[in-house]
């Protein structure tokens, strides 16, 4: 009795260890849930829609990103978790280019092959060597990664990588976790507010 009652522990501990989340948190977590599993909460949240976005300290973090955003909808949960991180670099994007390529690496060994979109838009002006910040801080340049899924256990749906930037000297990585549910959530939301026209 005593070793089928380990045995059953010993599973649920193991799927729980498969299933853990980007950073630690759920998919479909209330704020309660958030919160009750270590991941802080800071300031306060913006509401739009009966949907909340929190800036959060998760418990797991990446050296790689500076803060995180969770969005919970009323219904649902936790649908949509995002971080965010700056790499200074060169005018030839060096530095950037190599967190980049790094990030896609460790999400490639939990997630397989990405589709990706690197390319600089036909006619731009920006497409010298040393132009290649430039080339992102005027969004002719795109540098994105992503994975798409269907019937996950975990009800990710999709994982996106982007390297952006405001400035030539600084690259921005931005990593989205999207839901199952975030087509429904963000058609609720444009039909709640087509309503007040």
């Amino acid at each position: 009795m005593k070793k089928g009652l380990l045995l059953v522990a010993f599973v649920l501990l193991a799927c729980s260890a498969v299933f853990a989340g980007p950073f630690g948190i759920e998919m479909g977590w209330t704020y309660d849930q958030l919160v009750s599993n270590g991941v802080k909460v800071i300031g306060d949240p913006y509401v739009d829609n009966n949907v909340a976005s929190y800036e959060v300290a998760p418990e797991k973090t990446h050296s790689s990103f500076d803060y995180y955003i969770v969005r919970i909808d009323e219904k649902e949960g936790v649908y949509s978790i995002e971080a965010y991180g700056s790499i200074q670099t060169n005018e030839f994007g060096t530095q950037a280019k190599e967190a980049y390529e790094n990030m896609k690496q460790q999400l490639s060994k939990g997630y397989g092959k990405p589709i990706e979109l690197e390319y600089l838009k036909s006619g731009s002006i920006w497409d010298e060597p040393r132009d290649w910040m430039m080339g992102l801080v005027k969004q002719e340049r795109t540098c994105s990664s992503f994975w798409m899924f269907e019937g996950r256990a975990d009800h990710l749906q999709s994982v996106m990588l982007d390297l952006t930037a405001k400035y030539t000297d600084t690259g921005r990585l931005v990593l989205r976790y999207e839901s199952d549910k975030t087509h429904e959530i963000l058609e609720r939301v444009k039909a709640s507010q087509a309503s007040v026209l």
